[in-house]
């Protein structure tokens, strides 16, 4: 579970064009008690991602996209997110990536 957040963390500032620090230290970060990944969709063959949140805040999720088609969202402490991706998978809905990278939108209006 720990590598998987750690993936999230790396892969969410990357994939937003920023650059931070991702080293991390032992005892230092949330750990495995306070940190809930859930995954929808298989991310594999993507060619975009975005990020919705702020990694920082330790709730936000990574959206995967193949074109306009949402592939699969990873989301951490983030049920919202979560529940609204995996609907929007099930119907396979193309939410708009601009929007979506908006944390003031709603995801209902998406």
């Amino acid at each position: 579970m720990d590598n998987a957040v750690e993936q999230a963390r790396t892969a969410a500032p990357t994939s937003a064009a920023s650059r931070r620090d991702t080293s991390t230290s032992r005892g230092s970060g949330p750990t495995s008690t306070n940190v809930k990944l859930q995954i929808a969709g298989l991310s594999e063959g993507y060619d975009r991602t975005v990020l919705r949140g702020d990694p920082a805040s330790g709730s936000f999720a990574l959206y995967y996209f193949a074109g306009d088609d949402l592939l699969a969202v990873d989301a951490i402490n983030s049920m919202r997110d979560f529940m609204t991706g995996k609907k929007w998978l099930a119907e396979r809905k193309r939410p708009d990536p601009a929007l979506l990278a908006d944390p003031t939108v709603d995801l209902k209006t998406l």
